[in-house]
């Protein structure tokens, strides 16, 4: 974080620079004014019959004009939009799972929804129930989550 509160790597693509740093270009406007480059030289061999060194020149100019004034603001426009915060794996306690592998020894993985998503977890049995034969698509109830480790405490469904 820095003293306004905002952490820099959350700081939106379309934000000013200062100094030097605003002179140099983006990769993204870089590779985005090379293809439109490629594009209208093209064009111009093509569809104008130029010579490949005059349709380069004048290739430049519509290529930096429409990077400049379409295809930025089409990439600051996606960059805007982010996924939602995922909520934290605590949240998962008392959540019904699937078990995606057969258990052994008392451990194997699970499926469970976390934010409409499908995520899997390492698992392992409760130990009164480690005895016991667990199955792919067998019904789960997660009773502890170590979100540290990812992985969380299980017992059959009844």
């Amino acid at each position: 974080m820095n003293g306004r509160g905002v952490d820099q790597a959350l700081v939106p693509a379309d934000v000013e620079h200062r100094g030097l740093l605003r002179l140099v270009p983006s990769p993204r406007a870089v590779f985005s004014a090379l293809a439109l480059f490629g594009a209208f030289g093209n064009a111009g061999v093509h569809a104008f019959h130029l010579s490949p060194s005059l349709a380069g020149l004048a290739a430049v100019a519509p290529a930096l004009f429409v990077e400049w004034a379409l295809v930025r603001r089409v990439w600051n426009l996606i960059f805007r939009y982010q996924a939602a915060e995922c909520s934290p794996l605590s949240e998962l306690l008392l959540a019904e799972a699937s078990a995606v592998t057969r258990f052994r020894n008392g451990r194997g993985m699970v499926s469970t929804v976390r934010d409409g998503r499908l995520v899997q977890l390492r698992a392992q049995l409760r130990e009164s129930e480690e005895a016991l034969t667990v199955n792919v698509g067998d019904r789960l109830i997660i009773e502890e989550v170590d979100a540290r480790r990812e992985r969380v405490l299980v017992s059959l469904l009844r």
